[in-house]
């Protein structure tokens, strides 16, 4: 449901609103008739939680996690991995840096296990 107010806060109109869902996106589309509101289309990017580390996306983090990003960081072909759970030290890019992080995590080093949490994106 979505409000209109006026110049006072007071709601004034509330309507319905329908929407398409495509996963991480929802797209609402209403119409305010009388309103500057009308025909407004509203795409919202819905957070999603990422198990940092776990590249394939099955739920763990384990030594195929590991292997994929050293092959994704050394460009091998065809290797497909998830990019938001793969940039474990957070500076927008999968590398090298990455796939160590997750090699010594995997291998036990101690502090290396405060990379390995789940966050929002």
């Amino acid at each position: 449901m979505v409000c209109s107010k006026d110049s006072d806060h007071n709601v004034v109109e509330t309507v319905d609103t329908t929407f398409t869902d495509d996963g991480n996106k929802r797209t609402y589309v209403d119409s305010f008739s009388g309103t500057s509101f009308e025909n407004q289309t509203i795409t919202v990017n819905m957070a999603e939680e990422v198990l940092m580390g776990d590249v394939n996306s099955n739920g763990t983090v384990d030594s195929i996690d590991a292997m994929l990003l050293s092959r994704y960081a050394a460009a091998w072909v065809n290797i497909v991995i998830d990019l938001k759970s793969a940039d474990l030290n957070g500076d927008d890019t999968v590398d090298n840096a990455d796939a160590m992080i997750l090699a010594r995590y995997i291998a036990g080093w101690e502090g290396y296990d405060a990379y390995i949490v789940t966050k929002t994106v």
